[in-house]
């Protein structure tokens, strides 16, 4: 329910458990009143004082959760090629990915079904641990992409407390596609599944998703791997069937963003089997880590998650005047050239790179990377309060190592709230 970055800002809290935060403005409103029920704008329901928990309002999610039974389970699904490798535990738990569509593509819908010209929408598959579109912001992306359907499926840690130390893939397929496109939009809308991105442990079940053809990848026109970048079989297969299926025609692109997502320095481009050109490295740039902290940074300070007196007073006068150089999201890109090799096209007007943002500021920049790793005075360094007040929904091992002695962990949470919209449909 609750906004992560401003651009998702919808009514503000003002009270109870999270008092400064605000609700996700793509949650529906409604009032309701002895006369019935009537859907109400979150300026609405600012303007009449309403919060969450006021019996009157109700508060409705757009982004519906299902009940995932993982394809790639050979129990589930005869006949794979590649199973996951599935354990059978005591107490399994059940896995969840959710769908979400934006008001434009509802919109979209809605306008070709009045024109009677059937629609077609395009699903991007999000492979990663299931909490991305919330932590990372993602619906605001998804609202500006195109006819876009977002789903969001889930992935296997080892160290989740009921896997009892085993990961695998988690995949879905065509037909569990189908039947949530038609449950969210109604029947007849068809769908082609036109971007896919690995994050994180989802690597897995993208991999073995594609290598065992789980979707149709015909008319897929992108494929991307976020800091999931392992030298393993299963990644290089299925980037060389993606190659096959789509006659080279979709774009593929490997971001690199920290020593663990390249598997401890040892992926390369040769390992994985793309060129060098679709290898989009950020690990240890300064100026990547320093604008993706920053923004959680301040996002956490927004919303009052971390609160300016957590801060050291001298400290406060810069720090505001870097947060004011942040470029908004959606317009940071990796580099020129890769923006143009995903899209065929160069960069839209006011997009900017990391490095570009960093040289801009560099004396700002380089006070709050100081600041990131180092305690000021009293004051703990500000990666540590990051992760103490879990501004992205968790606390980044926070409880194991309070005193964090590098960014990786940020590197590879952080990449994909800045990143993911350079991959997503314009068109």
């Amino acid at each position: 329910m609750l906004a992560y970055h401003a651009d998702e800002d919808g009514l503000p809290i003002t009270g109870g458990k999270y008092p400064g935060a605000f609700v996700n403005r793509f949650f529906r409103l409604f009032l309701k009143a002895p006369s019935g029920r009537r859907e109400i704008t979150h300026a609405e329901a600012a303007s009449l004082n309403l919060q969450p928990g006021d019996p009157v309002l109700q508060i409705v999610p757009t982004t519906a959760t299902f009940e995932l039974v993982n394809p790639l389970d050979k129990v589930v699904t005869t006949g794979l090629k590649y199973p996951a490798a599935v354990p059978r535990l005591k107490n399994p738990a059940k896995l969840y990915a959710s769908i979400f569509v934006p008001p434009s593509t509802f919109a979209y819908v809605a306008e070709a079904r009045k024109k009677r010209v059937a629609p077609e929408v395009k699903v991007l598959l999000f492979f990663g641990t299931g909490s991305e579109l919330d932590r990372h912001g993602l619906r605001f992306f998804t609202e500006r992409s195109p006819r876009c359907v977002f789903i969001n499926v889930p992935g296997v840690e080892a160290g989740y407390d009921w896997t009892e130390g085993h990961t695998w893939a988690v995949g879905i397929s065509t037909k569990i596609i189908a039947d949530q496109i038609d449950g969210a939009l109604g029947k007849g809308v068809a769908f082609i599944v036109d971007r896919m991105i690995a994050y994180s442990t989802g690597y897995q079940g993208w991999s073995d998703t594609i290598r065992n053809g789980l979707v149709d990848l015909s008319r897929l026109r992108g494929a991307f791997m976020f800091d999931c970048l392992y030298p393993e079989a299963r990644v290089k297969e299925a980037i060389a069937r993606l190659r096959q299926v789509t006659s080279d025609r979709a774009r593929i692109a490997l971001y690199a963003a920290s020593y663990a997502g390249i598997n401890k320095g040892t992926a390369t481009p040769e390992k994985l089997g793309v060129k060098h050109t679709e290898w989009i490295k950020l690990v240890y740039q300064p100026s990547f880590q320093a604008l993706t902290h920053l923004r959680v940074l301040a996002a956490g300070l927004h919303d009052h998650t971390i609160e300016w007196s957590e801060i050291n007073p001298e400290d406060v006068p810069s720090l505001q005047s870097a947060i004011a150089t942040l470029p908004a999201r959606g317009t940071v890109i990796s580099t020129p050239e890769a923006f143009q090799a995903l899209h065929g096209i160069g960069p839209p007007k006011g997009a900017v790179t990391a490095e570009a943002w960093f040289n801009g500021n560099q004396k700002l920049a380089t006070f709050f990377r100081g600041k990131l790793w180092k305690k000021s005075g009293k004051y703990p360094a500000l990666v540590q309060l990051i992760w103490k007040h879990q501004v992205v929904g968790w606390d980044g091992y926070y409880s194991v190592n309070p005193a964090p002695d590098n960014l990786a962990e940020g590197s590879h949470d952080f990449m994909a709230l800045e990143y993911t919209w350079e991959c997503m449909n314009r068109t």
